[in-house]
């Protein structure tokens, strides 16, 4: 792997950026480790997936190593995209004390990302920097 190769693994691009599969030669010639808002790449579960097809393959047949990338989304509450199921957010999950239900909408929310190519939900609950 190049140095050019390795930086790139470790960089990621928003979707908008590739919006015109003509550029994806001058973005992606080296590959790229992930691609993010992917809430911005269509606004149907047809159109993402044709762009999460169209990106990967580039990366796997075009590029010299093959490697797809990752393809994230917000998914706090379901896939950040209109047409998805919205559920409640964390707080509400949590008040309903029911964790096979939570359990049920994760897997819900994960297959509405796989059929659409997203292969990393964000969705960030933790309080990482609290006063005292």
């Amino acid at each position: 792997m190049t140095t050019a190769e390795k930086g790139q693994q470790l960089t990621g691009v928003g979707a908008t950026a590739l919006s015109d599969p003509t550029t994806y030669g001058a973005l992606l010639g080296d590959g790229i480790g992930q691609v993010g808002m992917m809430q911005l790449a269509g606004d149907s579960p047809a159109a993402l997936a044709a762009f999460a097809n169209g990106v990967q393959r580039f990366l796997v047949e075009q590029t010299r190593l093959g490697i797809p990338a990752v393809l994230h989304n917000e998914a706090l509450s379901g896939l950040c995209n209109a047409g998805y199921t919205v559920f409640p957010t964390a707080i509400g999950l949590s008040a309903a004390w029911d964790p096979a239900g939570v359990q049920e909408m994760a897997d819900v929310i994960r297959r509405q990302m796989r059929a659409v190519g997203q292969t990393q939900a964000l969705s960030p609950v933790v309080d990482v920097a609290r006063d005292a």
